[in-house]
This record gives structure tokens, sequence and C-alpha cells, in this order.
């Protein structure tokens, strides 16, 4: 009984463990996009010294990057929607399907 016990805690030890790591991961992802954000909120009215300005590069690669993120999101969200749809959809195609089975119905079969 203790061995079940400690596999147990074992397994929501990990599971734990693993929702920690992706809550720092996302945590970090946020602090780094804010941070980029000020970036560039911060050095846009910068003393630029021509076409291969440093700040100026940095500051079109943050740009693209966001953009990037936003096309990503929009799409997200367009499957997402979508999959609900199709979720919804076969859910009831599933009920119209359950509801006229012989289980569904508590048909006793006898022989």
């Amino acid at each position: 009984m203790e061995n079940v016990l400690n596999v147990r805690r074992e397994v929501v030890s990990k599971r734990v463990e693993r929702k920690l790591i992706a809550l720092v991961i996302c945590f970090l992802f946020v602090m780094v996009s804010f941070l980029s954000f000020a970036y560039v909120v911060e050095h846009k009215e910068h003393d630029c010294v021509g076409n291969e300005c440093s700040v100026c590069i940095q500051i079109q690669a943050i740009e693209s990057l966001f953009e990037q993120f936003v096309s990503v999101g929009v799409i997200s969200i367009a499957v997402g929607v979508g999959l609900l749809f199709f979720a919804v959809s076969i859910k009831g195609l599933i009920s119209v399907y359950n509801s006229k089975s012989p289980i569904f119905m508590k048909v006793r079969m006898n022989n």
C-alpha cells in the first residue's frame, strides 16, 4: 500500500514540476516581450547614425517579431474557432446516433 502511495506522489510531483516549468517559460516569454516593447518605445526617437545603425536594426527585428506574433495569434484564433464548430457538429452527430441505439433506449435483448 505504501508503494502505491509513493508512486502516486511521484506522478503528482512530476505533474506539478512540469506545470511549474511551463509557468516559468510563459512568464519569461511575457517578460521578454514586454522588455522588447519597452526598448522600442524608449529608442524610437534616437540619434540615427545611418544605414548601419545597430539600434535601428534591433528595432526592425523586434517589430518584425511582433508582426509575426500577431499573425500567429490571428491564425490560432481562426483554427480554434474552426475546431470549436467542428467539435459541436460532431457532438450533435454523435448524440443523434446514440439516441437511436438499443442501448440508449434501454431495450432488453433476450435470446
